[in-house]
């Protein structure tokens, strides 16, 4: 049996993982943690993808905090001379236009640090990959505590198949298979 437990916006390895499995008959479960919960405080804007926040992203803010990985930079740094970009990410990212902040730091992060983080910037709108788990949280609790908005980018689409959205719900059913 196979447990998938890649990242939410892994966009491969489900997929090459689903057709392995279907092709040599071995069952597959998708270990997928929910998305972050919508509170009534919270300002979001759900986004497809990475083009569709830079298309929208200037009508929020005037200075993003992207919080997207090194993927997506190409596509963000063309609003570098409309708005101030902080990127954060877990690798260096080489090459920055002049202006453009790149803070590189690895989560978890504590609520403290994260509303630290955006007044230090004056950020003034977030953008995140809807990832949901714990350790990065805490920057979305930040934005809904500065009443900043925050612009989703959507989940990748994932293959057909089982699901748990934890360890404790992968158990019934890897023991179903015994």
């Amino acid at each position: 049996a196979v447990v998938d437990a890649t990242h939410p916006f892994a966009r491969q390895m489900p997929s090459h993982a689903a057709e392995a499995c279907a092709a040599l008959g071995i069952p597959r479960l998708r270990l997928l943690r929910p998305s972050w919960r919508r509170d009534a405080e919270d300002r979001w804007v759900e986004v497809a993808d990475a083009t569709e926040a830079v298309r929208i992203l200037p009508s929020f803010g005037k200075t993003a905090l992207l919080t997207t990985g090194h993927e997506a930079v190409q596509l963000f740094l063309q609003l570098h001379q409309r708005m101030r970009l902080v990127l954060r990410s877990i690798e260096p990212i080489p090459d920055l236009p002049l202006g453009v902040v790149h803070v590189q730091a690895r989560p978890p992060f504590t609520l403290e640090a994260e509303s630290a983080l955006l007044a230090r910037y004056g950020v003034d709108v977030l953008v995140s990959k809807a990832s949901g788990g714990a350790a990065g949280h805490a920057k979305i609790l930040a934005a809904r505590a500065r009443g900043i908005p925050v612009v989703l980018l959507a989940r990748p689409p994932q293959p057909d198949g089982p699901t748990a959205t934890d360890p404790s719900g992968a158990l019934p059913w890897l023991c179903g298979l015994a």
